[in-house]
């Protein structure tokens, strides 16, 4: 709920005083700037409601609340962790698991049961640019296959990913879907 609220908030106040605050390795909140220094920001902390002063240099700019949720990192004005971070984190509140960054494609296991690998999705992706369709593997597959039909050179691809990911799952889920006569 406190994560809704903050995204709720973010359209009712000036984003360009809202920013990331590292409190720790990998760990951010979200805030508001009350007052600044030189050297310091003061925040107001969305989650508790505290105040607390940071140095700018462990503080960074949220972008406008329009990019929130953007198919690609990569668009993101404020390009940084926190922001990506959170970019990933907005689409996966929804249920989408799929997120460009730059070249790259980003996929989080939902631990639940998504039907977002299935025959009929498959079709929707083949033979389509990347630009014309959402964020998934198949779109990265099919850029792939045709790439390597196009230019009769092989194409590899880097599956990365902590043990449990879901790594194995989505390798066999790609073996496992029948080709159609349109790969060809």
């Amino acid at each position: 709920r406190q994560r809704q609220m903050c995204i709720r908030d973010r359209f009712h106040t000036d984003y360009q005083k809202q920013v990331w605050a590292n409190v720790g390795q990998d760990q951010y909140v979200f805030g508001e700037i009350s007052k600044q220094t030189e050297e310091d920001y003061t925040i107001n902390i969305h989650a508790t409601g505290e105040t607390k002063t940071f140095k700018k240099n462990k503080c960074f700019h949220m972008n406008p609340p329009k990019f929130d949720g953007v198919e690609d990192c990569s668009q993101l004005p404020q390009l940084h962790e926190p922001a990506v971070l959170y970019n990933i984190r907005v689409r996966y509140d929804v249920d989408i698991m799929h997120t460009y960054s730059g070249l790259f494609l980003v996929i989080l296991n939902p631990y639940k049961w998504i039907p977002i690998y299935t025959n009929e999705i498959v079709e929707l992706y083949i033979g389509k640019r990347r630009d014309e369709m959402a964020p998934h593997v198949f779109a990265m597959a099919d850029t792939a296959y045709r790439t390597m039909l196009e230019s009769k050179k092989n194409q590899s691809m880097l599956i990365t990913g902590e043990s449990g990911a879901g790594k194995t799952e989505k390798h066999e889920k790609g073996h496992t879907i029948p080709r159609s006569n349109r790969w060809t």
